[in-house]
């Protein structure tokens, strides 16, 4: 649902009400203030200010005549959770503003504040998604009090109350609810006439009287009427112009003293709405003022002020309303470009800044005074050239004029020409074998102070920011290309030639023996086999073969020796091979020696030659007692312990390890002499 106030001024303003709640509108209110309005010549005097805040609940508002204090709802967001603000219009200041509901009340909404200056009490509706209830407020908290239920309620539309006999009075949709306030109890709930509505309900507490602005029917007029709160009957007292009415916005208030009805209204009904402020005689229902409200006029544009929420202190004969006093606005709409300079040829975009609270605005976009674009808040443009402009036409349509036109500042971007750039690349090698290393050298021209230099394979980067690049991992078919990123200005990246060199084939090479284990003093002969013709064999270490370069030479290794086999295919490629005989001899341990540190048999260990993997190797004295342990093959005893010399004499040896023929864990043991 939206209502639309209109307002006067150099540029006119629409006023975007938008539904909160049920019949409960929001307002934009920036520059927020409590302000008396004059209803016979419509002068505004704002007496508080409301920082911060940008959006109000309409009809939530209420005034408190014994403490002099105007309570709204509001908030710098719209979003729920609302604020309650509470006013004091003497001094100006702000006594409180909670969330309301505060945050220890059940989640819901409050609609329909009004406070009893007979009690001192501010009252309202507490409304979840489930259910309606009566309440009472505490100001300071925003805390909500249940007072009680209402079942079957439908709905909320407007309320008034009141303050004589201390009832709730609200409509919801046909029907009239009265509540009395002291208990939450429903004295009465008549339902309206089939087709009756009323509008604008407020209570007289002088004549005890419940006015509107109402009709009988969809065809009849509107009409000054009281309602029967005990039936829910309109009495009509007098018949009013054809017109349309304000909703949700709180545009009613009663002088109760000088016996005045004031709400606000157009008439006849056409595309501009609630253009006049009216004053009836309470009595007789005549227009005693019908007077041209410069407050809610206008036609998109958030630039003059607005006047809703009306409060009558009739024990001071004042008027209090909230007040929308929106700072001068020189321009409308702003553009800017997202970079400057910009590169010819590149996209530039352009964003067009608009007032807040316009509605659906237009936008035409202009290059070099022509039309262009589309209608949209944003435009692109890849053709600009050096000193071309850009800027934006704001058209807003207007309910009660011609449409509001406002031109943005116009933008020249400076254009920089895209520079021209090169780079191309050499290999050392054209041709190579699998696994040899190329390397690569870009030159480049119009590269900038720091070019950056980016390499591929096949397209994936590769290698480093370097001019240079090396690698032993091409395979046949590989592309090599360089990517120049110059730091020039605008400069754009640009990629060398490739280059893909001939990567030949390595001879696949395997080598076996018969056996890879042999004894001391035996031969064995090796195997070669290859996937390609062979010009050459060259085998190492060659002392040991009978011929190191034929395919399967005879070993005669006395220790462990790794045989490697160097392959010449026919391209000139080399393939490589090896395999590892390892020789076994019998264990045989020394059974003396003599640790006097003459450097000839002082140690007493396993045989380097043996080349056995020790898993341990102990040497025990006569008693038992172990002199030395160790499962490092190079290591033996030299005849002490913990650093004293032991004594001539004989000594137990055990050794645990590694069968070089089964590759199984074995053991032996035996005595050796220390001799000094």
């Amino acid at each position: 649902m939206t209502r639309l106030l209109l307002a006067t001024g150099i540029r006119r303003l629409l006023f975007l009400l938008l539904l909160a709640g049920p019949a409960s509108l929001t307002s934009q209110a920036q520059n927020q203030y409590v302000s008396t309005l004059n209803y016979s010549n419509l002068s505004v005097n704002r007496v508080a200010y409301a920082p911060g805040v940008m959006w109000v609940v309409g009809d939530n508002s209420t005034y408190d005549a014994n403490h002099q204090r105007f309570f709204f709802q509001g908030n710098a967001t719209r979003v729920i959770p609302w604020n309650l603000y509470t006013i004091d219009v003497v001094a100006g200041t702000v006594l409180s503003n909670p969330v309301c509901p505060s945050v220890n009340s059940t989640a819901g909404s409050i609609l329909g504040l009004h406070y009893d200056n007979a009690t001192d009490t501010l009252y309202a509706l507490y409304l979840t998604s489930t259910a309606a209830s009566f309440c009472w407020i505490d100001p300071a908290s925003g805390m909500v009090n249940i007072i009680s239920a209402i079942p079957g309620f439908t709905g909320y539309t407007e309320s008034t109350f009141d303050t004589q006999h201390h009832r709730y009075i609200v409509t919801s949709g046909t029907q009239l609810w009265v509540i009395d306030a002291a208990t939450g109890a429903v004295l009465a709930n008549p339902a309206f006439s089939p087709g009756a509505q009323i509008n604008l309900p407020l209570y007289d507490n002088l004549t005890g009287h419940l006015y509107a602005v109402g009709t009988n029917g969809p065809t009849s007029p509107f009409q000054f009427d009281t309602v029967g709160l005990s039936n829910g009957i309109l009495y009509p007292i007098s018949t009013l112009p054809a017109m349309s009415l304000p909703s949700g916005l709180g545009t009613v208030t009663i002088d109760e003293v000088a016996g005045k009805y004031i709400f606000l209204g157009q008439d006849p009904p056409s595309a501009c709405i609630n253009n006049y402020l009216y004053v009836l005689d309470i009595n007789s229902g005549a227009i005693l003022a019908r007077i041209l409200y410069p407050y809610a006029r206008g036609t998109s544009i958030p630039t003059d002020e607005n006047v809703i929420e009306y409060s009558f202190d009739n024990q001071r004969g004042t008027l209090y309303a909230l007040n929308w006093h929106p700072p001068p606005i020189t321009s409308f709409i702003q553009i800017s470009a997202a970079d400057s300079p910009i590169c010819a040829g590149a996209i530039e975009n352009f964003t067009a800044t608009t007032t807040p609270g316009l509605t659906s605005p237009s936008f035409q976009w202009q290059w070099n005074g022509n039309n262009t674009g589309t209608n949209s808040p944003t435009y692109s443009n890849d053709s600009l050239a050096n000193g071309d402009s850009v800027r934006c036409i704001l058209t807003l349509d207007s309910a009660c004029s011609t449409p509001v036109r406002d031109t943005s500042n116009s933008l020249r971007i400076p254009v920089t020409p895209v520079p021209i750039t090169s780079v191309s690349i050499t290999a050392s090698a054209i041709t190579i074998c699998q696994g040899d290393s190329i390397t690569f050298t870009a030159t480049s021209a119009n590269g900038g102070s720091a070019p950056a230099f980016q390499w591929e394979v096949n397209g994936a980067k590769e290698g480093s920011n370097s001019t240079v690049f090396s690698t032993n991992a091409l395979n046949n078919g590989d592309s090599v290309s360089c990517l120049l990123l110059s730091s020039q200005v605008c400069a754009q990246p640009i990629s060398s030639a490739a280059i893909t060199p001939l990567i030949r084939p390595v001879p696949a090479v395997t080598v076996r023996a018969a056996d890879t284990v042999i004894p001391f003093g035996a031969e064995v002969q090796l195997q070669t086999t290859v996937d390609t013709a062979v010009v050459s064999y060259q085998w190492t270490p060659a002392n040991t073969l009978n011929d190191p370069s034929i395919a399967d030479p005879i070993a005669s290794p006395s220790t462990g020796t790794l045989y490697q086999v160097s392959v010449l295919g026919f391209d000139g490629c080399t393939g490589k091979a090896s395999v590892e005989i390892k020789v076994y001899r019998a264990l045989k341990m020394p059974n003396a020696f003599t640790p006097n540190g003459n450097g000839r048999n002082d140690i007493f260990r396993v045989p380097l030659l043996l080349q056995i993997t020790v898993i341990n190797f102990s040497v025990y004295d006569r008693l038992g007692a172990r002199m030395f342990s160790t499962s490092n093959s190079t290591e033996g005893w030299d005849g002490t312990f913990n650093g004293r010399p032991q004594p001539t004499g004989t000594y137990v040896w055990q050794l645990e390890y590694i069968d070089l023929r089964t590759g199984k864990p074995a053991t032996a043991s035996g005595t050796v002499m220390l001799i000094r």
